[in-house]
């Protein structure tokens, strides 16, 4: 009885893997959806927490040039719409080169937080800024970041 295809006892044993399978799979499903539910919760979390920050802010490449900026530093230069690619440089002090006692460069050379005080002349007036560099440690990312904020003292 070579031709004799699967008995009953096989085809319920392929049906019943099957049911488990497609249980498995739901289950993860659930689980993905769930932790992308979580997942959105936080990045508004921290959109929120990044909002209500009132200095400005900024991630630096190792090169100084702007990486991303908080909605206070779009308020405070209105002129430059699009500066990441930018050097913070040429925002801050309309120069090419970076500035002296830079923070952020002195964070990225030490791996420590910096701190600095300057005046920058922005929208006609000198404004005192205090300067804090702190660097972002990623250990999935080779290249280094750096977070500036920028809070103005003139006051």
């Amino acid at each position: 009885m070579a031709g004799r295809g699967p008995s009953l006892e096989d085809l319920i044993g392929i049906e019943h893997s099957k049911l488990g399978f497609f249980q498995e799979l739901r289950q993860t499903i659930e689980a993905l959806k769930d932790a992308n539910t979580q997942s959105t919760q936080r990045r508004r979390e921290i959109a929120a927490i990044l909002d209500g920050i009132t200095d400005i802010m900024m991630v630096l490449s190792s090169d100084l040039r702007i990486l991303s900026v908080n909605h206070v530093f779009r308020q405070t230069f209105p002129e430059t719409p699009n500066p990441e690619g930018m050097h913070c440089y040429q925002i801050f002090r309309g120069d090419d080169q970076p500035c002296p006692n830079c923070p952020a460069s002195a964070s990225f050379a030490t791996g420590d937080i910096c701190r600095e005080t300057a005046i920058f002349k922005i929208g006609g007036k000198n404004t005192q800024f205090e300067m804090v560099a702190s660097p972002i440690r990623r250990p999935e990312a080779p290249e280094s970041h750096i977070l500036v904020f920028k809070r103005d003292v003139s006051r």
